[in-house]
């Protein structure tokens, strides 16, 4: 799967590169470097492609450990940068174990992990819960 993504075209276009994939699922490290087709005006890189590096991990994440029965989607994203950068940037994306969502400063109240959600659906029950990362 690592290979396929790194071939997908948003991906390749922009050269953005997984370098690990969990089996699970849970993390990956992703990196991208500096090239003429992704630095913008001033030399950085483009900002849209620091996003598009970030964007989809956390969705695709979630779909492989809850399963295909859910449905999954981002409703919103943001991004905040923090410095320009000309040289290799790296990515690290982790943090969807249920014991990591019960550790968040303020947990919302419809978020109850994964092992709910998933023994909810099992008993029948429609099941919709919205989670922040």
């Amino acid at each position: 799967m690592r290979l396929l993504m790194n071939v997908w075209p948003p991906f390749l276009g922009a050269g953005i590169r997984v370098k690990r994939l969990q089996p699970d699922w849970k993390e990956v490290d992703v990196e991208m470097k500096l090239r003429g087709w992704n630095s913008n005006y001033v030399g950085t890189h483009y900002g849209g492609s620091l996003y598009s590096m970030a964007d989809p991990f956390y969705m695709l994440m979630l779909i492989e450990n809850v399963g295909r029965n859910y449905i999954v989607w981002d409703k919103s994203a943001s991004i905040r940068f923090k410095k320009p950068e000309k040289g290799i940037v790296s990515g690290h994306a982790a943090g969807l174990a249920p014991q990591n969502w019960a550790q968040r400063p303020r947990p919302r109240p419809s978020c109850r992990g994964l092992r709910d959600t998933r023994r909810q659906a099992a008993l029948g029950a429609q099941v919709a819960r919205e989670v922040t990362l």
